[in-house]
């Protein structure tokens, strides 16, 4: 089964998988009404420190789900008033005052020559932090957007449970970690796990989906945590490797674990929060 992202629901009868995971959280109709959303969160992992980070950042984050630009404050300490503002054609950092301190068009492609361990500058931050939290935020609901490719494929076992998988292509005008995707669903069709291979990283790695709260009619995943993924060994089992049950093969590469969130409509311009 496949079928292509128009704007409008994926059909394809009861079966349609892509479907089924959009009406499960939170269906079209709610979405259309979202203009942004607003986040705090904790970001920790050893691939900060890989990239000449702190191992934990804390910054909230302005998400305009609609022309994909977030804009950052406090993402990295003694910068608190800052703004780090991405969008797919350009990155930049300015000064409250809007002086603009740094700027890089087409940010995503500094990373075409990165590896594991490249360093990053400011801007890379920005960039990989921006378009990441841009499509965790918006999923399922960008496969509706022109371009997409999406095909249910084989079931997965894991943890006792058996998942749904649909594999996505992106469009190339949408940036993401990696061009294709597997997306894990279980049996309420909330996401359990994303494999992927960012292309700033040149590393397979598998990222689970925990504590999925409702936020306004959206079911939003609060806590993320992201490990390396080896294909010669067993996968790691997100939720035993969470609670320290399982060897890791590495580190946790990021963890992302959302203090609040709080989505802000259109027409009303009103929003609800939530406490996690």
């Amino acid at each position: 089964m496949s079928s292509s992202g128009n704007g409008k629901a994926p059909t394809g009868g009861s079966l349609d998988l892509a479907a089924l995971v959009i009406q499960a959280h939170g269906g079209i109709d709610r979405w259309n009404k979202v203009s942004h959303i607003e986040i705090s969160l904790n970001l920790t992992g050893s691939a900060l420190e890989w990239k000449g980070y702190p191992t934990r950042l804390q910054p909230t984050c302005h998400v305009n789900v609609r022309d994909a630009k977030v804009v950052f404050q406090g993402l990295v300490s003694g910068k608190q008033d800052d703004k780090w503002i991405y969008t797919p054609k350009r990155a930049w950092i300015e000064r409250r005052d809007g002086t603009v301190l740094a700027s890089r068009d087409n940010p995503y492609a500094n990373f075409l020559e990165h590896t594991l361990t490249t360093p990053w500058d400011d801007l890379d931050l920005t960039c990989f932090a921006g378009y990441a939290l841009y499509n965790y935020l918006t999923f399922p609901f960008h496969l509706l957007e022109p371009g997409f490719e999406y095909r249910e494929v084989d079931l997965h076992e894991e943890n006792d449970e058996t998942w749904r998988v649909l594999e996505v292509t992106f469009p190339d005008h949408h940036l993401a970690h990696s061009k294709v995707q597997l997306f894990y669903f279980d049996e309420d069709l909330m996401l359990r796990r994303v494999d992927y291979a960012p292309t700033a990283f040149k590393a397979p790695a598998s990222h689970y989906c925990f504590d999925v709260k409702d936020v306004s009619g959206l079911k939003i995943p609060t806590l993320r945590r992201v490990v390396s993924r080896i294909p010669s060994e067993p996968m790691v089992n997100g939720v035993h490797a969470l609670r320290g049950r399982t060897k890791l093969a590495g580190p946790t590469v990021f963890m992302l674990d959302y203090i609040r969130v709080i989505v802000h409509d259109e027409e009303s311009e009103t929003s609800v929060g939530v406490g996690v």
